[in-house]
């Protein structure tokens, strides 16, 4: 998602998202610790920014390619702030790796999640 898959030592450490990488690095005791309130907050806004700015990368070109591998926590993140930013579904859809395939789509625990949230906030 940040860009650094295959970057190894001063490359990955000049990357300008390297901070990010070190800053969120999941520890195999505990990842993220997303119990951490402000570990939370600070993860939260960095993520809702990189999706504002994904979100119109996207929106001008189709030709971007998505990485879905995510911890559950951060998925469960990313689904709230879609929800909350008001995502269409087509974009969500993209995200997930789900686009024009209607079967994973009903399958995928994410995207009924996400619709699940979308309709209560409605």
């Amino acid at each position: 998602m940040l860009g650094l898959k295959g970057l190894k030592g001063t490359a990955l450490r000049a990357s300008p998202k390297y901070k990010y990488y070190e800053e969120f690095k999941i520890n195999s005791r505990a990842p993220m610790a997303l119990d951490d309130m402000e570990t939370r907050q600070l993860y939260l806004r960095y993520a809702i920014e990189y999706d504002d700015l994904l979100f119109q990368r996207i929106k001008e070109s189709d030709k971007i390619e998505i990485m879905v591998s995510p911890s559950p926590a951060e998925m469960e993140a990313r689904i709230h702030i879609w929800v909350k930013a008001k995502r269409p579904n087509w974009y969500v859809e993209k995200m997930l790796g789900l686009e024009n395939n209607a079967q994973f789509k009903g399958a995928s625990k994410e995207y009924q999640l996400f619709l699940k949230l979308q309709k209560e906030q409605k």
